[in-house]
């Protein structure tokens, strides 16, 4: 079994706003509009490119094109609590926790 180790990536986020900045952009935009530093205190580009890709892996990640589209309606409305998206995400695309 493949250990996913991206729990512990998220849990050492320091800024829950880079959830929805990577829910809503990609790095090539956001490198557009000045660079992610713009979006975070996070230092090194080596530590937003982890968190990027445990973000994606754990919050872009479907069974199916309806729980797709679900999910990204209530995001959004900004409809749902980072802590509320964290556990709802997290659990179903992790296998750790199944």
């Amino acid at each position: 079994m493949k250990i996913n180790s991206d729990i512990n990536v998220l849990g050492s986020l320091p800024d829950w706003n880079l959830i929805q900045v990577f829910l809503s952009e990609d790095m090539i935009s956001i490198k557009e509009k000045g660079g992610i530093h713009t979006y975070t205190a996070i230092k090194t580009d080596k530590s937003v490119m982890r968190f990027e890709k445990a973000i994606k892996a754990t919050f872009l990640s479907f069974k199916n094109s309806n729980s797709e589209s679900i999910f990204l309606s209530v995001i959004k409305a900004n409809a749902i609590s980072n802590e509320v998206l964290f556990l709802g995400r997290v659990i179903p695309n992790n296998r750790t926790f199944v």
